[in-house]
């Protein structure tokens, strides 16, 4: 029987291509948001009207839903890693393939809180807007 070996970057990149094709699809819907429907009241400041914007509010929605995603997806692989280690034993090879999926996650997880923080910064409305 030939043992189950979990490829991350076959997952993580299937989850990516879902990830976008949800992103596409929410964008694609006609009607959803548009920006040329939406006129901001006299009375609101130019960063309130920016925020209620449907674009800018459903563009948030989609990063908040992707990082939830991305954070089950590293925290899974760190714990994979944790268990690969604690079976691996004594054998040198398998301490190192563990060592080095927990390595990626680790990187995976800076990559990501960095990606997340620009986005934050460049969509209106964000943590940092």
């Amino acid at each position: 029987m030939q043992k189950l070996k979990l490829n991350t970057r076959s997952i993580l990149s299937k989850c990516l291509f879902f990830a976008s094709l949800v992103v596409i699809g929410i964008l694609a819907i006609p009607g959803h948001a548009s920006a040329d429907r939406y006129e901001c009241k006299p009375s609101t400041t130019v960063k309130k009207c920016i925020q209620d914007n449907p674009i800018t509010r459903n563009l948030q929605e989609i990063v908040n839903f992707l990082s939830a995603g991305v954070g089950i997806l590293v925290v899974a692989v760190i714990i994979i890693g944790g268990i690969q280690y604690i079976v691996a034993g004594e054998n040198p090879s398998a301490i190192n393939e563990a060592k080095k999926r927990i390595t990626n996650g680790l990187v995976a997880l800076v990559a990501f809180i960095l990606t997340f923080a620009l986005l934050q910064y460049l969509i209106p409305g964000g943590i940092f807007g």
